[in-house]
């Protein structure tokens, strides 16, 4: 006979204050980068520049834009108290890292396919995400994979075993997914959460952790495919040799 689920426990009081602050955050990330790569925009094209560097700021302006309705849909969903909200807002979280190296790349790439000295600093100076959404991008992560949290999306079974300790592999594995170093730490941080996730399911509920292996090796994952994204986009929009 299958436990049954315990009775469903309250709603924390953190999922409705990130709510708010998830709904405010997506909104400024929204304008402000409108506002400062529109500007990069209209100076890049007065300048005479075309082509590709356009693209690549455009590419960036899409992916604010994308970042932010999903911190303004999973806030949504936290005020209403939605458990689909908490996904979309672990999503989110983990995009704004995605975000932070479009904001210090892209600029780059833009300004190499100019060529133009005199607009250089336009690329670093109008266009960039602001640099604290990928502090709040780990605020939700954490919070939203607190135990409490949890266990309002997902209320134990009666009787369940409550784990004694969380697996050090999956905190490792969720702190280095932040630091993409050359592409090293985040490799690690996929093998230690992959090992983290055996050993939560080996260890019969009396290892937690699960949350941390995941966010961790979502986030490394998605600095990996970004990198290559950005080097297949650089190699594209490289001139053919006159």
């Amino acid at each position: 006979m299958e436990p049954t689920p315990a009775a469903a426990p309250p709603v924390p009081r953190v999922v409705s204050l990130l709510g708010k602050i998830s709904l405010a955050v997506g909104a400024v990330l929204f304008i402000v980068n409108l506002l400062l790569i529109e500007n990069a925009v209209g100076v890049v094209e007065d300048a005479g520049v075309h082509g590709g560097a356009i693209s690549a700021l455009r590419f960036e302006e899409w992916t604010f834009a994308v970042i932010s309705a999903l911190l303004i849909a999973g806030g949504v969903g936290l005020l209403r108290e939605k458990k689909w909200g908490r996904t979309v807002s672990l999503i989110a979280g983990a995009t704004t890292f995605l975000g932070a190296l479009v904001a210090a790349s892209v600029p780059g790439v833009a300004q190499n396919l100019a060529e133009i000295e005199g607009v250089k600093h336009t690329f670093h100076t109008y266009a960039g995400a602001p640099a604290l959404s990928p502090l709040y991008g780990i605020a939700l992560l954490v919070f939203l994979n607190m135990a409490d949290v949890r266990a309002w999306v997902k209320p134990p079974p009666v009787g369940a075993v409550r784990p004694e300790r969380t697996s050090t592999m999956a905190i490792m594995s969720f702190a280095m997914s932040f630091i993409p170093l050359f592409g090293i730490l985040p490799i690690v941080s996929i093998v230690l959460g992959i090992l983290a996730l055996r050993e939560v399911r080996r260890s019969n509920g009396l290892v937690g952790g699960r949350g941390f292996a995941l966010a961790g090796i979502s986030i490394a994952s998605a600095w990996i495919a970004l990198v290559l994204f950005i080097v297949i986009l650089i190699v594209a929009m490289r001139p053919a040799p006159r």
